[in-house]
């Protein structure tokens, strides 16, 4: 069965292996924020998979990215709380550090050029 029809199905005409990628299916889609810019996006989402291609129960080396600020992600789950939480693979730089001043200048840069233009 392909996972959409597992998700579709009445859970009583399932195998005990399909209930199992059902349960699974439904923890991948469930959204969580982004750390980086706070909008929610789910592990399915965040792999750029559709759900019948997403592997859900087979071992697999994903990579996840936010969809909205393409910043890539792992997921963690923790001890109590939440079945899984975004957290960045590559860390914000430290505020002083002179990628993310670059970064700040040319975005002010950006903005007074487009500002500029609508006026």
């Amino acid at each position: 069965m392909k996972n959409s029809e597992i998700l579709s199905a009445l859970p009583q005409t399932l195998t005990n292996i399909e209930r199992q990628t059902r349960f699974i299916l439904g923890i991948a889609q469930e959204r969580r924020e982004c750390p980086a810019c706070q909008q929610p996006c789910s592990q399915i989402e965040a792999s750029g998979l559709s759900v019948d291609d997403y592997p859900a129960g087979k071992s697999h080396e994903a990579t996840f990215h936010c969809p909205h600020c393409k910043r890539q992600l792992t997921y963690v789950v923790p001890f109590m709380g939440p079945s899984y939480l975004w957290r960045l693979a590559q860390p914000l730089p430290p505020l002083e550090s002179p990628q993310l001043i670059d970064a700040i200048e040319e975005q002010r840069e950006y903005e007074r050029r487009v500002g500029k233009r609508t006026e």
